[in-house]
């Protein structure tokens, strides 16, 4: 807690001083701008659920199931895919629909497959099946994110914006594992009691359904400008 307090303390002297620098590293009036708010709070919360999720699936199979090292990264594979199937389709889809609908149905899916991981933990395909539906929709969720956020930047903006938007994926990741941690610890201590990745991807999976009525609320209608980056990451 103290060191939280630390890093608030020096992200506020930073702010303060961006906003009176001659020559600023940040155009802190960026980060006023409503649509990239959204990215920032949509690329946050799907980088929390994403690698939260591989985090604790990669203890279910190593330390629950058994598995080497070697065949949970192969079991990785369709969850990479997955990710990148999600955000390659989402970015034609979005064209047409806007960053808030993709987003939307992101954390839908988001949802549907961590619910359906926990329950079918023990079911190494229907986990397995669960993670990389929840990848499909979270890798279009990251689309909707810098999509949301650089089509309503100007052309020498656009660099600030997209190491802001990676910034929160990179805390976002942090964040979630760190809370998944707290939330099954219980099961990392002791993989026979399973009790604590279950209740890790529940969790996830309500935080995927709040972000989706969150998203609706936050991101702008509307398609994005013609132009604009679909990733970038």
């Amino acid at each position: 807690m103290t060191w939280l307090a630390v890093a608030a303390l020096l992200f506020l002297f930073f702010m303060v001083r961006e906003r009176t620098a001659r020559d600023p590293l940040l155009n802190v009036g960026i980060l006023t701008r409503r649509p990239v708010q959204a990215g920032v709070l949509v690329m946050l919360a799907a980088s929390a659920l994403l690698v939260g999720s591989f985090f604790l699936f990669s203890f279910v199979l190593q330390s629950h199931h058994g598995w080497s090292p070697l065949a949970t990264g192969f079991a990785f594979f369709p969850i990479a895919v997955a990710t990148l199937f999600g955000a390659h389709l989402s970015g034609h889809i979005i064209s047409e629909n806007g960053g808030r609908r993709v987003a939307a149905v992101a954390f839908i899916l988001a949802t549907l497959g961590t619910g359906l991981a926990a329950f079918g933990l023990d079911t190494i395909p229907l986990l397995i099946a669960g993670v990389s539906i929840a990848a499909l929709g979270l890798g279009g969720a990251f689309v909707s994110a810098t999509t949301t956020a650089m089509s309503h930047v100007e052309p020498h903006e656009t660099g600030i914006t997209s190491g802001i938007i990676n910034t929160f994926h990179e805390l976002g990741a942090a964040v979630g594992v760190a809370a998944l941690s707290v939330i099954a610890a219980g099961s990392l201590a002791a993989p026979q009691q399973t009790s604590g990745f279950v209740t890790g991807y529940w969790t996830i999976a309500v935080v995927a359904l709040v972000a989706a009525v969150v998203a609706v609320a936050i991101v702008p209608a509307g398609k994005p400008a013609a132009g604009t980056p679909r990733f970038v990451h």
